[in-house]
């Protein structure tokens, strides 16, 4: 119990930490705690003591104007709170909360995203974040009211009949041992549903997102899709079947127990106390019947809050254990600033995902010196990709090393290390912002504009930007903004491109940099992409072998090993692999291109 208070009150100061929206919620319970005892027993008693002692009308109607009062002063308050204070501090809340997520989620490992269990977790979590804590800052507030106004009613009520208080506490106690129950079995079930949801989720963004909407009408894999959501769907049902039995029956004997004790045995002991005994007054009968309801609702309600804990606690452990998570490719204690590049070595490297048992790259060496130009080919799944994140340190090897002048980049500072490289990734994302913020991936300064147009000369972009009516200020996709700029594919791709040249970086990795483009664009697009990066070094990776005769140097990979190097000509001249591979492409080029004449 101590460690579910606690991590109870870790979520609490999380949220104090980040808003003043709790402290509302506090105040908010202490003054309708208040409220509730004394409109439904206090004035209830007074007013009808006073009818009973024959009062004069006057002076009833003075004390009814000030409750009324008093009451017109609570609601202003409450509209305050709900109208303004509350959505302001709600949303700073919002912001606050998710942007550490995000922060957080930058610096988690990419291995990270391979477990589908930490994705599930992490995915559930984000969604989660705000809600929960929104609950313990109102669970906080509903707390404090009915513990304050508990003690009032309690108070008021022990000195009128301490029987009834304790035949409350016994309804109170039948009520919240089947609450309990029913918290777990809620808990239980909610952690059933979750793979099942995350897949209708799943489907569901699939439909209304823009990038799927082609392959979906130019396909038939709706019908996997729709499958797919039916079955989701279909499992929620028998998981929602099989416990809303169990919680049907649970509720009807908690609703049962817990109204026949209030409305038979309370009111019945009252009735014989104010006609029989005539131990109590008017005032005093009709103060017992109102705090009764409200105190048992109070106590209920106090003690479901009790149950909540556990739910608070739960999800607190997994807050804690999320934030807390240590990147294990990081910088280490020793880590010094990367020196200026002068070679890059790849030292009998190997490495297998996390939870497989398949080596992606086996015991693979070679190097690359300052200004060389350099391809990695071969075959789709041959470990191009996976070489290039080794290579960026987005995942360290299973065994070997990669040596930045002769030194393990494992002892480099991890964020310089990796802003050494101006990259461009097979699966690069174009983003729902200006052009310029698209090539910078920053905010933009009037000082960063020359240089946003120059990425974009030497991309091959910059004529299509400066035709367009805001010029580098267009919003790409016109998810947001009515005039944003649809680019296509191959445009796509010279934007991302762009962004590598944007820094000012000394080694670019160019990952399947003209896969959206056809032979001839690709080939005039390599020969910009070479003239722009003449003083660079250049590490392309494709499958595709245009590229290679700009090359200084090949590499050629398969199933993860490195099977074949040297230049074009002198491959050429061994006719392995590679000089295949180079004239299967070369005659498909001759005949798309003889196709398009």
């Amino acid at each position: 119990m101590l460690k579910t208070i606690k991590n109870y009150f870790y979520l609490f100061r999380f949220a104090a930490r980040h808003t003043g929206f709790i402290w509302w919620c506090i105040a908010d319970g202490i003054i309708w705690s208040i409220y509730n005892s004394f409109t439904s027993v206090v004035f209830i008693k007074y007013l009808f003591d006073m009818i009973e002692a024959g009062k004069p009308f006057g002076e009833i109607m003075l004390v009814v104007a000030a409750m009324g009062t008093y009451m017109m002063l609570i609601y202003v308050f409450h509209e305050n709170f709900y109208c303004f204070v509350r959505p302001r501090t709600q949303q700073q809340l919002h912001e606050k909360m998710h942007s550490k997520l995000f922060r957080k989620a930058m610096n988690i490992d990419l291995a990270c995203y391979d477990d589908p269990e930490f994705y599930d977790e992490y995915v559930w979590m984000l969604n989660q974040f705000e809600h929960e804590v929104m609950d313990v800052a109102f669970d906080i507030s509903k707390f404090i009211n009915r513990i304050i106004s508990s003690t009032i009613i309690i108070t008021l009520v022990t000195t009128i009949d301490i029987s009834v208080v304790i035949a409350i506490v016994f309804a109170v106690g039948v009520s919240v041992v089947l609450k309990y129950f029913n918290t777990k079995l809620n808990f239980k079930k909610q952690q059933e549903l979750k793979p099942s949801e995350r897949k209708a989720d799943y489907i569901e963004r699939v439909y209304y997102l823009a990038e799927y909407a082609e392959e979906i009408r130019l396909s038939e894999v709706s019908k996997i899709l729709d499958r797919d959501f039916e079955d989701a769907v279909d499992e929620q049902v028998k998981i929602n079947r099989k416990y809303g039995i169990k919680l049907f029956f649970m509720g009807i004997i908690r609703d049962l127990a817990s109204s026949v004790l209030i409305n038979v045995g309370i009111i019945t002991l009252l009735v014989y106390k104010i006609m029989v005994e005539k131990s109590i007054s008017l005032g005093d009968f009709a103060a017992s019947i109102g705090g009764t309801w409200t105190l048992f609702w109070q106590l209920n309600n106090l003690l479901d809050y009790f149950t909540k804990l556990k739910g608070h606690s739960l999800y607190a452990e997994r807050l804690k254990k999320f934030l807390g998570y240590e990147p294990k490719v990081g910088d280490a204690p020793w880590a010094e600033t990367v020196p200026k590049f002068e070679s890059l070595t790849l030292d009998r490297l190997s490495f297998t995902y996390p939870g497989s048992d398949d080596c992606v790259i086996k015991n693979l060496s070679l190097s690359i010196k300052k200004g060389e130009k350099i391809a990695l080919v071969g075959y789709n799944g041959a470990g191009k990709s996976t070489l290039n994140k080794l290579i960026m340190r987005l995942y360290d090897p299973t065994s070997g090393q990669v040596l930045w002048n002769g030194c393990d980049i494992k002892d480099l500072k991890i964020k310089e290390y990796r802003e050494s490289f101006g990259t461009v990734f097979q699966d690069f994302q174009i983003f729902a912002v200006s052009v310029a913020e698209n090539v910078k991936a920053d905010t933009v300064d009037d000082g960063d504009r020359d240089m946003i147009y120059k990425s974009l000369e030497r991309s091959g972009l910059e004529a299509k930007i400066q035709a367009m009516t805001a010029g580098i200020d267009t919003e790409v996709t016109r998810e947001f903004a009515e005039d944003g700029a649809n680019l296509s594919g191959g445009e796509r791709q010279k934007l991302a491109i762009a962004r590598a040249f944007m820094k000012d970086a000394d080694i670019i990795i160019l990952d399947e940099p003209s896969s959206a483009l056809d032979p001839m664009s690709e080939y005039e697009l390599n020969h910009t992409m070479m003239d722009a990066a003449s003083d660079k070094t250049v590490i392309f990776i494709s499958h595709r072998l245009s590229t290679t005769l700009m090359a200084d140097r090949i590499y050629m990979l398969e199933d993860g090993e490195l099977i074949e190097e040297g230049s074009h000509d002198e491959l050429m001249e061994k006719n392995k692999k590679y000089a295949e591979m180079f004239r299967a492409q070369a005659e498909k080029y001759q005949k798309d291109y003889s196709y398009q004449k």
